[in-house]
This record gives structure tokens, C-alpha cells and sequence, in this order.
């Protein structure tokens, strides 16, 4: 999970992940629980991502070992 800090602003609490700023909460406590959820969503996002391109690899035919005499143009 990524790392989660609380950092005290003058209008209360905010948790920082990646180097962003969450908005500010009234207690250190519901900074804290928040970054933890929004580390655990964004981590899951992330599996999810990670997923879908190892389902979709390779993304398209394999290079062909043999060379086609058929260039794709017009036979005029």
C-alpha cells in the first residue's frame, strides 16, 4: 500500500499520497482513515489496470517470421 502522511493545515488535517493533498478533515483521526481509503481505492485501480494490460498482451498479431511477396497496394 502506498505510503499515507497526515499533515496538520490551519483549517485541520490532510493525508498526503504521492505527493497530493487531500482536502482538510477536523480531526487527525478522519485524515488518517481517509488517506487509508483512498490508498486502498487507488492501489485496487491500479490491480485492476494492471490486470486488463497483462489480458490484453501481446495487442496485436505476432510479427511473422516469413516476408509475403504482397505489399497491401493495388494489383493495377
Amino acid at each position: 500500500m502506498k505510503k499515507i502522511e497526515v499533515v496538520q493545515r490551519e483549517d485541520g488535517w490532510a493525508y498526503v499520497v504521492e505527493g497530493r493533498v487531500s482536502q482538510s478533515f477536523g480531526t487527525r483521526e478522519d485524515a488518517q482513515a481517509a488517506g487509508k481509503a483512498a490508498a486502498e481505492e487507488q492501489a485496487e485501480k491500479e490491480g485492476e489496470l494492471e490486470e486488463g494490460l497483462r489480458d490484453t498482451f501481446p495487442a496485436s498479431d505476432p510479427v511473422s517470421v516469413t516476408q509475403s511477396g504482397h505489399t497491401g497496394g493495388d494489383n493495377d
